[in-house]
């Protein structure tokens, strides 16, 4: 997938080896496709976004790549809940263990049969799923605090309310808004840092 694709280095450069954040929605897989492992129990493996792939295989290959999915709500009432409905009981940890469910193994299957673990990303453990915009901005956050410098390279997301936040709070992350029919590509000014930078896919910001 990466044959015939020319990258750009002045934006590969500043996040060689540094930790960045992709949220997968419109970006990697299309939103109806995400959500229809939700909804659908016969759901097949979703498609990545063909324009997208390279540059997600060259992310891989480059960078301490990690990368976040909402899921649609699933109702409940907080947090909280929702960790206790997910949370088992094991033998290896103390406070039990995490149960991945169908849509999560569907959007790892779709990862890993298009190469993206082969290339460079290798953990699974770095792809994270959430059920709301405020937990993509958590999680990037979280990721952020837990580098090396204490912040990412760069995050990458369509969601104009995740990103107004993690700006205001994470002022040295570069960060690219995907346009999409819903957000107009109307990205807030933050009151610290640059502007998010907007484009159409991975393929416009990374690709010659």
């Amino acid at each position: 997938a990466l044959e015939g694709a020319t990258f750009r280095e002045d934006r590969l450069e500043p996040i060689a080896k540094r930790t960045i954040t992709v949220v997968t929605n419109n970006c990697i897989f299309k939103e109806e496709d995400i959500i229809k492992t939700f909804n659908d129990k016969d759901a097949p493996v979703p498609k990545i976004i063909p324009e997208s792939l390279p540059s997600l295989l060259k992310l891989a290959q480059t960078a301490n790549l990690h990368l976040v999915t909402q899921f649609p709500h699933s109702m409940h009432s907080d947090l909280t809940a929702y960790m206790e409905s997910r949370v088992v009981p094991s033998k290896r940890a103390v406070h039990g263990e995490w149960a991945m469910d169908r849509p999560e193994k569907l959007i790892l299957k779709a990862l890993d049969e298009a190469g993206v673990f082969a290339a460079g990303m290798h953990n699974k453990r770095k792809c994270v799923f959430c059920e709301t915009t405020e937990g993509r901005g958590y999680i990037a956050r979280t990721i952020s605090e837990n580098t090396d410098t204490g912040a990412l390279a760069l995050h990458v997301d369509d969601s104009t309310e995740s990103v107004n936040w993690l700006q205001n709070v994470c002022t040295n992350t570069t960060v690219v808004g995907i346009k999409t029919e819903i957000n107009k590509g109307q990205f807030s000014k933050p009151k610290k840092g640059a502007p998010a930078i907007v484009v159409g896919g991975l393929a416009d910001y990374f690709e010659k």
